[in-house]
């Protein structure tokens, strides 16, 4: 290439590509600027102020629902007490003042009475709830453990009365043919029934 001929040269042309990239990618004209220490913890105090009443409010907020909770899950039990003793009194025939009462699922209610005898009372007249069109049981409250010895005297129970047997259920304890047979808890399984000793 011929300085003349009005080409650049591969040197000129490196050169003039390097200072576009240089003004292309260079610093910003701009001058920058840092604010006065002052003004900026100016700045800053509003927003943290407008974000400590935000949170106070929220607070408050939150307070004031969980009280209205609170409201409703006591009229929730009010009205599930009520509606348990009426049932108890329409259908059982008996007159008992709960102490609580709650609801667990569509079909599924829990409820505790004010006494023992209470109790022991329902669970005596659970029997006439078998002429009820719908299929309502009544349960006392077991843990895990005791409620899968029951399910499991429940098993054996059916497979007695399969072969002939009269069965019935009782807490970790099963009466066949009027012999108790009791639930051993360390062999897991049921014992024989004891003969008294004479």
């Amino acid at each position: 290439m011929d300085p003349g001929s009005g080409l650049d040269t591969d040197d000129d042309t490196k050169r003039k590509r390097e200072q576009d990239q240089d003004e292309t990618f260079g610093t910003s004209k701009m001058t920058k600027r840092t604010p006065h220490k002052n003004i900026k913890q100016y700045k800053e105090q509003p927003q943290e102020q407008t974000l400590i009443h935000m949170m106070q409010d929220l607070m408050s907020k939150n307070k004031e629902m969980m009280e209205e909770i609170k409201q409703i899950r006591a009229e929730q039990r009010k009205y599930h007490e009520e509606l348990m003793e009426k049932f108890l009194e329409e259908e059982l025939k008996l007159k008992i003042k709960l102490r609580g009462a709650g609801k667990i699922s569509d079909k599924v209610y829990v409820i505790e009475t004010e006494d023992m005898t209470d109790k022991l009372n329902i669970l005596k007249h659970k029997k006439d709830l078998r002429k009820l069109t719908d299929r309502i049981y009544i349960n006392t409250d077991l843990t895990k453990r005791e409620r899968e010895i029951q399910k499991e005297l429940q098993k054996l129970a059916s497979e007695e009365r399969r072969n002939g047997n009269t069965v019935k259920i009782g807490y970790k304890k099963l009466i066949i043919n009027d012999e108790e047979w009791s639930w051993d808890e360390e062999g897991g399984k049921l014992q024989k029934p004891r003969t008294p000793k004479n």
